[in-house]
């Protein structure tokens, strides 16, 4: 008779709210958010209407670095910060230093809504765009990176940026320093590193998505022929695998202990600091430290258990040949693995397809800005006040971070519901295959014709 059907009904119910879940992230996600930056009007650049301009210009990089020391401090710690300076898409990085009413109209970089700079007869008219804050103070040879303009002078031992004519690049009669660049620009590249861990992760798998596709289809074949061979060497097998394990974890831990050794011996590890840039880990004693103390702990109880179970694992080797027996009378049972094993690829896939549109969703939301670097908590609308002269709007994040942070809850827990009841499902299947193989009183007649077939419905009731 059928079993756990109260249970049954409840998982099925979830599943239908993790459909609806998805269906609302496709709707309403877009990934692009996660690749390319977002500018002060919360538009994502290089799509839709900025599909040929790709890269974000920050308009005054100085007003990215905070002047109060607490709020400094936090910048280079917190996703809250935000940079009050107007951000603009344009189609490629400034490629020299220039005030910003003389390069060509046609380059001017400004606000969604301004006029045309080209449309205007007479510089004076450009000019008051720069003046009014409509349109880029200045521009700086920079480079790409991320898709983010950050200034090249950074190596130079020049204080002052300056232009073809040797004139000092202002902005609102401020004159544009090396530091004050360099200040906003680490500012800038803490905010990238702190957003951009899922981005560097996805552009990691899209590069070498084929290599994880092999790596899984050489798993596969390798465990076929892992099965296969226990029929014959089961015992062999097994304490091989067990040896290879500990072979390994010594290893491990002899190679993490000595390159802890080089770097105090040496004096040059880094501070260990929280970062999103794992390339600092490695030069930390403590990272190292930390692994020869993990692995060891793992190595000592395993030896542990191999000295307390050792008789039992003499047992399961026994258990073992018999099992490869029974496959040879059975011998679907070789390829069914393969089922939970698409299976649970198909979940894990979907999974990550859901939580990459369901963090993209929500609408963008605004703050006020006041006088020149002051972001107050007061939202508004972009549309409105973003052309006053003294106070505009800036873009801070997307809305709905309490619901999607819900949801993606609500999607984890039923990410691991499934990817569990697939992997018991496969188990079950298994199980019962096996027990109609080792109950059967004539090995010949007594089993059924499709074994695994049976167990399947089986289970499933």
């Amino acid at each position: 008779s059928c079993t756990d059907i109260p249970c049954c009904i409840l998982f099925i119910v979830y599943l239908v709210g993790m459909a609806i879940v998805g269906i609302l992230a496709f709707m309403w996600g877009n990934p692009d958010r996660l690749i390319n930056p977002v500018n002060s009007e919360g538009k994502t650049c290089g799509t839709g209407d900025y599909a040929n301009k790709p890269k974000l210009l920050f308009f005054d990089l100085t007003e990215c670095a905070p002047s109060d020391l607490t709020k400094a401090a936090s910048a280079f710690t917190s996703l809250d910060y935000v940079c009050p300076t107007t951000q603009v898409c344009v189609e490629k990085c400034p490629t020299k230093n220039e005030f910003g009413a003389d390069v060509p109209c046609n380059k001017m970089a400004c606000k969604s809504g301004t006029v045309d700079p080209c449309s205007l007869n007479d510089s004076s008219s450009r000019e008051k765009l720069v003046k009014d804050g409509k349109c880029a103070p200045y521009y700086l040879e920079s480079e790409d990176i991320l898709h983010r303009c950050i200034p090249t002078v950074f190596g130079s031992s020049i204080k002052e940026i300056v232009n073809d004519k040797n004139e000092p690049i202002t902005n609102n009669n401020k004159n544009i320093t090396k530091d004050g660049l360099e200040k906003g620009s680490k500012v800038v590249q803490a905010l990238i590193d702190l957003q951009n861990v899922g981005l560097k992760v996805l552009e990691d798998v899209g590069n070498s998505w084929w290599l994880i596709l092999a790596g899984f289809g050489i798993a596969l074949v390798a465990s076929f022929l892992y099965i296969v061979v226990m029929r014959w060497i089961a015992g062999l097998m097994v304490w091989l695998t067990t040896y290879a394990v500990l072979t390994l974890l010594g290893y491990g831990v002899y190679y993490c202990y000595t390159k802890y050794k080089e770097l105090d011996d040496a004096g040059e590890s880094s501070d260990f600091v929280f970062t999103a840039d794992l390339s600092v880990y490695k030069d930390s004693k403590k990272t190292w430290l930390a692994f020869t103390i993990i692995l060891g702990v793992f190595l000592l109880i395993l030896i542990l258990l191999l000295l307390a179970l050792r008789k039992r694992i003499q047992i399961a080797v026994a258990l073992i040949k018999e099992g490869s027996r029974a496959i040879s009378s059975m011998l679907f049972t070789l390829l069914f693995p393969i089922i939970p094993w698409l299976l649970q690829l198909i979940v894990f896939t979907w999974f990550v397809a859901v939580g990459v549109y369901l963090v993209t969703t929500g609408d963008p939301e605004f703050q006020l800005k006041k006088n020149e670097s002051a972001v107050t908590d007061t939202l508004c609308k972009y549309q409105v006040c973003c052309y006053d002269q003294n106070e505009t709007c800036v873009f801070v994040k997307f809305s709905g971070e309490v619901t999607i942070f819900r949801l993606q809850v609500y999607h984890l827990f039923g990410w691991f519901w499934l990817l569990n009841f697939v992997i018991a499902l496969g188990q079950c299947v298994l199980a019962g295959s096996f027990a109609s193989y080792y109950w059967a009183w004539d090995k010949k007649t007594d089993i059924p014709t499709f074994p695994v077939m049976a167990s399947f419905m089986r289970t499933l009731r």
